[in-house]
């Protein structure tokens, strides 16, 4: 038996229950492809379902059930010895689980720490607009897309806080995810108005890009590295300097030089100069 499913999806929190249902002697987890099938193991794989059905093709002999399906299946027969409505104290996890892991409801992925500081964000444009004013006003697609990419550029360029803001704490990347939540909701709202330019042809400019970029790093398979912020706050770059300086024409003459040019001729600093000491 091989139950797939992507990597902390519960595979292996439910492991004993689920080699206990199954019937399975042993768990093998962590299962790959380029492994041999246990005869009466219960195999716990990441291995996508399209990669497990080319490898039956080809001869794997071993039942395949999905995570999710082999969860619900396990409650559905501990609720059925257990009785309709009954309770029992050797059930290892609640039904609700296995169904609820597979709804379109997904908060608990998302970061609580990023979605406080969108609030603020949206609350901005809240007081100076007024809430969902987008939604009945509706916005142009082109305009939230310089707002994003102007808040990415600026951070990237190492502004961290938008300046505009009161306190100047709130991140540009957070003033870009605000642009694109707006132009999203207005997209699912049917209230944009979409400016965008002719389609382009990207598959043709992704194909020849590619092939730049390979050349690129095939040329020079040892690049240098990247010039950093941080690098250049640890002396990245820096190297002794000598200061060149410019000589007027007298002290041409006393250093013995030939060449000189209007107003001075630029050289390396001498040992010594004319008058210095």
């Amino acid at each position: 038996m091989i139950v797939y499913g992507p990597e902390g999806c519960g595979k292996t929190r439910n492991a004993e229950a689920l080699r206990k249902h199954f019937g399975c002697s042993n768990i093998v987890d962590g299962w790959t492809l380029s492994q041999y099938v246990v005869k009466g193991s219960l195999h716990l794989t990441n291995e996508t379902k399209d990669d497990l059905d080319i490898a039956r093709q080809h001869g794997l002999s071993a039942n395949l059930i999905p995570f999710g399906a082999a969860m619900t299946q396990m409650d559905t027969a501990i609720i059925a010895r257990a009785g309709l409505g009954s309770t029992t104290t050797e059930k290892p996890s609640n039904p609700k689980d296995s169904v609820g892991i597979r709804k379109w409801r997904q908060y608990a992925t998302v970061p609580a720490t990023v979605i406080a500081e969108l609030g603020v964000a949206m609350l901005e444009g809240a007081v100076k607009y007024g809430r969902h004013n987008y939604r009945v006003a509706g916005v142009r697609a082109s305009v939230y897309v310089d707002a994003a990419k102007g808040h990415i550029d600026q951070w990237w360029e190492g502004e961290d806080c938008d300046p505009d803001v009161p306190g100047q704490r709130l991140s540009h990347i957070v003033k870009a995810i605000a642009s694109l939540v707006v132009l999203r909701d207005a997209e699912i709202q049917k209230m944009l108005t979409d400016d965008r330019p002719p389609k382009a042809n990207l598959d043709r400019v992704r194909l020849d890009m590619q092939a730049t970029v390979e050349a690129i790093l095939d040329r020079y398979p040892e690049p240098k590295d990247a010039f950093t912020e941080i690098g250049v706050r640890n002396g990245q770059g820096v190297t002794e300097f000598r200061p060149r300086i410019h000589l007027t024409p007298s002290e041409i003459l006393g250093l013995g030089l030939q060449s000189f040019h209007s107003g001075g001729i630029v050289s390396e600093r001498p040992t010594t100069l004319v008058g210095e000491k």
